[in-house]
């Protein structure tokens, strides 16, 4: 190896090694704030819900009594249920979800029932049987310490006592299981009455409204919250502490107010009135896009957690999130979208889960559009892409629907990237009618995603399938490669060809319309040109040439792109990073595509482009010899001059023209 490609090789290592650093702290995810989990989530088939509790019921009503104790971290509690027999049980065995806690008792009335706890179970046996149609109601005595799993379930310090409705290391990840016998499902919704009694000077915090609070004789307070809307489980939350509070007003259209109830530590409460300052704005704007607030409630608790969780009319919020000066304005707004996506319209199946965090981390960037500008929406949208790409590259690609990891950019980042697509593919205001259409249609109850397309394609009255195909189902985003000329057209004017291709792999061919915008002196022309295919060519005559055709003006599609006509001019020596990279060998088909530029300047236009591997050897020459200025393409297959596959690693490009040299990185996979 020569000194010169040893200096150079050095200083690449250095760089790459400290890119990806700068680049991490520079671009923060919604989900590394709200769902911060410590490593990659497993692959766990299905995430589908424990559908061997509720077995032919329909749970109507939880009223819950709760006697927590800061000083043992222990929990006494009796649930009364209330429920529907929907379908036969066998044996008149009703199951229920509960972990590691002890029930003392279950009755019905006068009634006893035999009950048994196994594998995180409780079997509540009739002693009468049960008919198809009775309403039935059974209290259960229970008490023990609950658990966590470090982000969600029943949390106890000194100073505060908390839930947490969903795990991030558990599967599924409903966590009121933990502190509440339940149908711990998100589809198993309910209503809810809360009574927590605690030591008088505590404050207690829950769903719903408050409906009293009883003071008793031995220095104990009983807070009664009631949420008269079906909750699923795990949006089911308390909060317990010497809070501070503050409420804050949101008037409607109609001149009707909806308290806004905050429960902060004292210390931080001036922070919070800044933090939450613009929350009334946020619930004015959501409510004229998705539709009125659909609750009586809302307001923001703050506990010492990992991120942040939407519980029904009541958000846990991170002390650390809280700051006084608005930077993580963004989670309240995710937070609060979730009001009407997650919490109003229930996800019916964990699978499902783009529903939920899609749509709530889109709520925020449209609030950044309307709030702050289209410029910083735009940023916003820009970062949530380079946050997917991150992602994909790092963990592995995967499809949005039943992820193989819930909460990170796939779902989250790239799922709000889906949205904004389809307002580009239907336009805005048949966006946001769907938008209210599918909030209406399942409000206060659950959805999956083919219901949400139902309700797109009979609004929009298009068929919408290949796109939820390609962008849900599917993995992977388009990767395009775009070149335009232009040219006298016959028999005057000027043609201009635009040629297209998809270079992606491991990835569909996408089927996306496309706006391309043609920029004259005085106008810029707008067309939208339907791109399905892996190369495409389009003409256009025009009176004149235009100054440049830029793709995609408006971003509404998630992409990468080489853009071919404009990145260097002709007398341009340079060497473009080659794709894709990482670049997955192993089909016969795919090939590492490296795009370059020479100069016409040196005589002979001698030219050099070679594949060095991480040692510095010669692993293949691609170009030695003449050859003419300008653009030029060139393709490798992973394979060397030998004629065997290179082993996977890293491996160098190197283009050398007269004194002129250029390297770029290639990782290859196998």
């Amino acid at each position: 190896m020569n000194r010169k490609f040893t200096i150079l090789l050095s200083l690449i290592l250095l760089l790459c090694w400290k890119q990806p650093f700068l680049f991490a702290q520079g671009l923060i995810s919604v989900s590394s704030l709200e769902k911060p989990v410590r490593s990659a989530s497993p692959a766990i088939p299905g995430n589908r819900p424990d559908d061997r509790a509720g077995r032919g019921i329909n749970i109507l009503k939880y009223s819950v009594y709760l006697e927590p104790s800061f000083l043992t971290k222990s929990l006494y509690g009796k649930c009364t249920l209330t429920f529907e027999i929907t379908d036969a049980i066998p044996d008149s065995t009703v199951r229920l979800n509960l972990v590691n806690l002890k029930v003392d008792s279950v009755t019905s009335g006068d009634r006893s029932w035999a009950f048994f706890q196994k594998d995180s179970l409780l079997f509540l046996q009739s002693p009468t049987g049960f008919q198809i149609g009775d309403t039935v109601s059974v209290t259960i005595v229970y008490q023990g310490y609950p658990t966590n799993d470090s982000f969600g379930g029943y949390f106890a310090t000194k100073r505060i006592i908390y839930t947490v409705g969903e795990g991030l290391y558990t599967q599924p990840p409903s966590m009121t299981r933990r502190w509440i016998p339940s149908v711990d499902r998100p589809d198993a919704k309910a209503l809810l009455k809360m009574t927590v009694r605690v030591p008088s000077g505590n404050i207690v915090g829950s769903n719903g409204l408050l409906v009293k609070v009883i003071h008793n004789s031995d220095q104990t307070d009983a807070f009664v919250w009631q949420e008269d809307f079906p909750i699923a489980p795990y949006l089911m939350s308390i909060g317990i502490s010497k809070f501070a509070r503050f409420n804050q007003i949101y008037v409607n259209a109609s001149g009707d107010t909806l308290p806004i109830q905050n429960f902060v530590y004292p210390e931080d409460s001036l922070k919070a009135v800044e933090d939450f300052k613009n929350l009334p704005d946020m619930i004015r704007f959501f409510s004229q896009k998705f539709g009125p607030y659909p609750f009586k409630k809302y307001g923001m608790l703050e506990a010492p957690m990992g991120g942040a969780m939407e519980h029904q009319t009541l958000t846990t919020l991170s002390s650390f999130l809280i700051t006084g000066d608005r930077r993580y304005e963004g989670i309240i707004a995710h937070e609060l979208g979730h009001q009407w996506w997650g919490d109003c319209v229930t996800l019916a199946d964990w699978g499902d889960i783009w529903l939920n965090e899609g749509f709530a981390t889109y709520s925020d960037a449209l609030y950044t559009e309307h709030a702050y500008g289209e410029k910083a929406f735009r940023a916003k949208m820009d970062g949530f892409a380079a946050l997917y790409f991150r992602e994909d590259d790092t963990v592995g690609r995967f499809p949005i629907y039943d992820p193989q990891k819930m909460w990170g950019a796939t779902v989250y980042e790239k799922g709000a990237w889906v949205l904004h697509m389809l307002r580009g593919v239907v336009g805005d205001s048949v966006f946001f009618e769907i938008m209210r259409s599918y909030r209406s249609s399942f409000e206060y109850g659950n959805a999956t995603i083919a219901d949400f397309q139902q309700a797109a394609e009979s609004v929009s009255g298009e068929d919408l399938d290949w796109f939820f195909h390609e962008w849900l189902f599917e993995a992977g985003y388009p990767i395009y490669q775009f070149r335009w000329q232009a040219k006298p057209a016959n028999p005057g004017g000027t043609e201009v060809v635009l040629n297209i291709r998809q270079i992606q792999t491991k990835a569909p061919l996408f089927r996306m319309p496309i706006q391309f915008g043609f920029d004259f002196e005085d106008t810029t022309f707008i067309k939208t040109i339907h791109v399905n295919q892996d190369e495409q060519n389009f003409h256009f005559t025009f009176n004149e040439a235009p100054s440049r055709v830029v793709f995609d003006p408006n971003q509404f599609v998630l992409k990468k792109l080489y853009n071919l006509s404009t990145l260097y001019p002709p007398e341009e020596f340079r060497l473009l990073q080659s794709y894709p990279n990482p670049f997955y060998a192993g089909e016969s088909s795919q090939k590492i595509i490296i795009v370059f530029w020479t100069r016409s300047k040196y005589s002979q236009y001698y030219v050099q482009l070679k594949i060095y591997n991480s040692l510095g050897q010669i692993e293949r020459i691609l170009v030695d010899g003449k050859i003419p200025p300008g653009y030029h393409e060139r393709t490798w297959r992973a394979w060397s001059d030998e004629g065997r596959p290179v082993p996977a690693g890293v491996y160098f490009c190197v283009l050398t023209q007269g004194n002129e040299t250029q390297t770029r990185k290639i990782v290859v996979v196998r």
